[in-house]
């Protein structure tokens, strides 16, 4: 299972990319813009970790009370 650190980086990352979309962005300026100098990952783990249900897997950890 992921940590809960880790996956609220994933979410933040998750959220700022949403809120850039929406602003008319694409995901390459949201990159190469907001995430790449903050978190320092490279563009196939960005595309990674926007496929991965974040919030979903933080709320089955507070289901099973591992938080």
């Amino acid at each position: 299972m992921a940590s809960l650190h880790w996956l609220r980086k994933v979410v933040e990352i998750q959220e700022i990319t949403l809120r850039e979309k929406q602003r008319g962005s694409s995901q390459r300026w949201i990159y190469e813009n907001c995430i790449r100098d903050n978190y320092f990952i490279s563009w196939s783990t960005y595309n990674r970790y926007l496929s991965r249900p974040a919030k979903f897997e933080l709320r089955q950890m507070k289901r099973l009370n591992y938080l």
